[in-house]
């Protein structure tokens, strides 16, 4: 996309936002995914990086979204949240006057609120249990599945579609319901586990020792100094294995936006 540059600008503009808004109100967060890999690996973005992740533990990740509609103008902002204002269970803030066509978007977002984001996934408290573990996560497999059925997601993966078939029972209000309760049943619970739910990522990605996040580290992104988790390299090295290596240059790619507009910005 001839745009990247462009777009990346645009995010930074977003995270300086949430940042500020965060260190205003004593809010938590760390940068996450591909994003905290480009803080260690880059200094900023992945080169062909088209996206910003962040992560909040589960207190600080719904009072930021409370005061986001408190506090910022809703005709700028637009706050997107997971398994409300549509079925995944992670939240976006989007920029309004801009319009962005994601890969995984889902058709029941007006345009106008279609705006350029940064998405904001949740850290959980997650079971002692190892077997309690593998049901959290089976149900956040059946929760994600749901969530890229009812996007008309395809797929040639025999398992995936699988999922995807077995994602009908969540139809049923009643087995939904439990799917989430079991996801997130430690909400309020301090267990010394917790989880990332909501994302691509296999077991061993999801769940960490309460303390790899603990009180955020800092790391240069881009000229800003934003907060990563307490023990980063443990966080991306037990997510990604040697997430300093290349990829393969085939994937050295973007993965997500199709179609961007800018607006005024």
């Amino acid at each position: 996309m001839d745009d990247l540059k462009h777009l990346q600008q645009v995010l930074l503009l977003i995270i300086k936002e949430i940042d500020a808004l965060c260190r205003r109100h004593g809010i938590t967060y760390y940068l996450s995914g591909g994003t905290a890999i480009g803080a260690e690996r880059h200094g900023g973005f992945i080169p062909w990086d088209d996206d910003i992740d962040i992560m909040m533990p589960d207190a600080d990740y719904f009072r930021f979204l409370q005061i986001c509609r408190e506090e910022l103008p809703s005709d700028r902002w637009y706050v997107q949240e997971g398994l409300k204002d549509w079925p995944s269970g992670f939240s976006k803030l989007r920029l309004k006057g801009t319009y962005i066509e994601d890969a995984g978007e889902w058709s029941g977002i007006a345009r106008e609120n279609r705006g350029i984001f940064i998405d904001i996934f949740r850290i959980t408290n997650a079971s002692l249990s190892p077997i309690g573990r593998r049901l959290q996560y089976f149900c956040d497999k059946m929760l994600i599945s749901n969530s890229l059925r009812l996007k008309g997601y395809a797929t040639d993966s025999m398992l995936k579609k699988v999922m995807l078939f077995a994602s009908n029972l969540l139809r049923i209000k009643p087995i939904n319901n439990l799917c989430e309760w079991v996801v997130y049943r430690y909400t309020d619970k301090k267990t010394g586990k917790v989880a990332r739910f909501g994302n691509n990522v296999r077991f061993r990605g999801c769940f960490f020792d309460a303390d790899v996040f603990g009180t955020p580290a800092t790391r240069n992104f881009e000229g800003l100094e934003l907060p990563v988790a307490a023990e980063n390299h443990k966080f991306l090295t037990q997510t990604y294995g040697d997430y300093m290596q290349l990829p393969p240059e085939r994937d050295r790619v973007i993965k997500h936006v199709l179609k961007v507009d800018f607006g005024s910005y």
